[in-house]
């Protein structure tokens, strides 16, 4: 009986101690985040993105402007090609569209004799800058080259909008309404010209 009291006496020490021990545990740490290190987080990958995307684009415009001035044909291809991934990785990392790359691309296809890569390229471009006066003067030209009057009249005409005393556009443009028969369009058009170049003998 002695030894029955001991141990039912040592248990209900032992049961204390675990509870005082227990009660006196810090608590796990927490796995949310305060709002200063969600910044702090976001920030960096904020960085990380727009460092890689500079990086790229400087790869990109290296390669390109190497292909540009090398005079060996093997390495001019190589260079074009280098150029053309880079700036395709500016594309995707460019979620924003602060960078106009459509245009140097589009040529890279051009030089290496991809011209369908090229007018695709350029098509998308208009995707995120619908109005850039460069893209679309260039499909007009391709578009008018291929006897596609009226598709290059569409492009002509918008970047004909963005630079209204454009010669080169106006005669671009009027020229097309002839293809087309919009003889009337025409005139005007070519009115407009020689006011600004009023002795160009070949409009007149």
């Amino acid at each position: 009986m002695r030894y029955l009291g001991y141990f039912i006496t040592l248990t209900a020490i032992a049961v204390l101690l675990a509870a005082g021990f227990w009660g006196c545990a810090p608590p796990p740490p927490s796995t949310e985040l305060t709002p200063e290190q969600q910044r702090a987080i976001e920030d960096s990958i904020r960085q990380a993105h727009e460092l890689e995307l500079a990086k790229n684009h400087s790869f990109a415009f290296e390669n390109y402007k190497t292909a540009r001035t090398t005079t060996n044909p093997q390495h001019k291809e190589t260079y074009y090609r280098d150029a053309i991934k880079y700036f395709w990785k500016v594309i995707e990392l460019d979620i924003q569209a602060k960078h106009n790359v459509y245009g140097k691309l589009s040529d890279c296809y051009t030089q290496i004799d991809e011209g369908d890569s090229a007018v695709f390229v350029l098509e998308k471009g208009l995707e995120k800058f619908p109005t850039d006066t460069y893209l679309n003067q260039i499909l007009g030209y391709i578009y008018k080259s291929r006897s596609d009057y009226e598709t290059a009249l569409d492009y002509y005409l918008v970047a004909l909008d963005n630079e209204p005393e454009n010669l080169d556009f106006l005669r671009a443009v009027g020229e097309l309404y002839q293809k087309l028969d919009q003889n009337d369009d025409a005139i005007a058009t070519y009115e407009r010209y020689l006011e600004l170049e009023p002795d160009d003998r070949d409009i007149q």
